[in-house]
C-alpha cells in the first residue's frame, strides 16, 4: 500500500493539486506582516515598498507555474530514489518570474513618481533613492528616469544574480546538500523496496511449504484459508482505525492552524491518508475474499 501511494510522485502531485496547497503558497508570500502587538496590519500600515512587491508577486508567480516547477522537483527527486540517476536532478528557471517581476516594480515605480510631489530645492538626493519608500521626487527628474533608475537598481540586486535555482542550491543551515539531507529517506524508500519483494516471495514460499508439509494436503489448504482469514480481517480492521486516526490528525492540524498554508497542508496529508486506506483496506479485503473462497472451494472438492 505505501509503495502505490508513495512510489511515484503521482499520488504526491494529485494531492498537492486538489488540497489547494499552491494558492495558499502564493496567499502566504504576499500577505500582510504583523505588528508588534501579533495583528495584521492594515493596508495603510503596510510599508510601500511591501505593497509593490506583493503585487509584483501576484502578477509574476501564479500557482500554476509553481505546481509545474514542483512537479519538475518531484521528478528529480524520485528519479535519485529509483537509481535513475546518482543525486537529486532538478532546475527550476527563474527567468519568467524574474522578468515578470522587473517588469511590475519598475511600472509602479513609474506610477509611484507620477503622485509624489518634487522634492525642495537644494535638498541632497541619496544615492540610492528609493522610489517606493520616498516622500518626494527630486527635481525635474521625469517618471521615466525613475523607472529607468529603479529597473537598474533591481537588476543589480541579489535577487537577479542567478536565473535558474538547481538542487545544488537547496542547502541546509549547515550547508548540507539536499542529497544529504535526504539520504536517510532514501534509505526507507530503499527497504521499503526490498522489503515489499522479500515478503511477498516469503509469503509464497510459506503458503507452499505449510499446504505441502500437511497431511492429508487438504488441512493445509483449511490452514492457509483460516490465516488468510484471520490477517485480512486484522488488516481491514487497522486500515479503517489508523484511517480514522490520521484523518483526525490532519484534521486538528487544519483546524487549529492560524494560516491557510498550513490548513492546506492539513488537507493534503488527509487526502494521501485516503489514498492509502484504499490500497491497504483493499488488500485486506482481497485476503478475506481469498481465504472466504478457499474453504468453500473445500466444502465442493471431494476427499481423496
Amino acid at each position: 500500500s505505501l509503495h502505490q501511494i508513495f512510489g511515484s510522485p503521482d499520488h504526491l502531485k494529485g494531492a498537492l493539486e486538489k488540497s489547494g496547497v499552491y494558492d495558499a503558497t502564493i496567499a502566504r508570500l504576499v500577505q500582510q506582516p504583523s505588528n508588534e502587538e501579533g495583528t495584521v496590519e492594515s493596508e495603510e500600515e503596510v510599508p510601500s515598498g511591501q505593497k509593490a512587491m506583493q503585487q509584483a508577486i501576484k502578477e509574476a508567480v501564479p500557482p500554476s507555474y509553481v505546481e509545474q516547477e514542483t512537479g519538475q522537483a518531484l521528478d528529480g527527486i524520485y528519479a535519485w530514489l529509483q537509481g535513475e540517476k546518482s543525486k537529486p536532478d532538478f532546475e527550476v528557471n527563474l527567468e519568467p518570474i524574474k522578468e515578470k517581476l522587473l517588469i511590475s516594480l519598475t511600472e509602479q515605480a513609474r506610477e509611484r513618481s507620477k503622485t509624489l510631489p518634487p522634492c525642495e530645492p537644494g535638498k541632497p538626493v541619496s544615492s540610492d533613492f528609493d522610489i517606493f519608500n520616498a516622500t518626494c521626487v527630486p527635481p525635474d527628474t521625469t517618471a521615466d528616469v525613475v523607472a529607468e533608475r529603479t529597473r537598474q537598481q533591481i537588476l543589480s540586486s541579489e535577487l537577479f544574480k542567478d536565473t535558474t535555482l538547481t538542487a545544488d542550491d537547496l542547502k541546509g543551515d549547515r550547508g548540507e546538500s539536499l542529497e544529504k539531507r535526504l539520504e536517510p529517506l532514501a534509505k526507507a524508500y530503499e527497504y521499503a523496496k526490498v522489503g515489499m519483494v522479500v515478503s511477498g516471495i516469503l509469503s509464497i514460499v510459506f503458503v507452499i511449504l505449510a499446504i505441502a508439509c500437511s497431511q492429508p494436503r487438504r488441512t493445509g489448504f483449511r490452514r492457509v484459508a483460516i490465516i488468510a482469514i484471520s490477517v485480512g480481517a486484522v488488516t481491514t480492521i487497522f486500515a479503517v482505525i489508523g484511517s480514522l486516526l490520521a484523518r483526525g490528525i490532519a484534521t486538528g492540524l487544519a483546524k487549529s492552524s492560524s494560516g491557510s498554508l498550513q490548513a492546506r497542508a492539513g488537507e493534503f496529508v488527509s487526502l494521501l491518508v485516503n489514498d492509502l486506506r484504499a490500497w491497504w483496506l483493499g488488500f485486506g479485503i482481497i485476503l478475506l475474499a481469498a481465504g472466504i473462497g478457499a474453504l468453500v472451494a473445500l466444502r465442493f472438492i471431494k476427499k481423496k
